[in-house]
């Protein structure tokens, strides 16, 4: 299990490996698939601040710094080719979370 530091370090690397698009997408479904697991939405650290969210969703579709500012579809469409990212991130897209705080 992850600490909110290490949680933040992660959600940063996933969202810059996936906007970067230099040939390091291929990483991206083994680090979304990471991100899923450790819940990094519920309780992270960024550059000091404490951040959580109620879903993935809510990481994904958040303006930054609270989230990614990024389209789901998009998210989706880079890891289709991979089937157990594919299927994890469509099942964390349909949970709900507790309600949005940030502290």
């Amino acid at each position: 299990m992850l600490n909110e530091i290490e949680k933040g370090q992660l959600a940063i690397d996933t969202v810059q490996c996936f906007t970067t698009g230099d040939g390091s997408l291929s990483r991206f479904p083994g680090l979304i698939k990471r991100v899923i697991a450790e819940r990094v939405w519920e309780r992270r650290l960024h550059h000091g601040r404490l951040i959580e969210l109620p879903n993935l969703r809510a990481l994904i579709t958040e303006k930054p710094i609270r989230g990614w500012g990024q389209d789901p579809k998009k998210i989706e469409a880079v890891i289709r080719d991979d089937a157990s990212a594919l299927a994890l991130y469509r099942e964390a897209m349909k949970q709900q979370g507790r309600e949005t705080t940030s502290v």
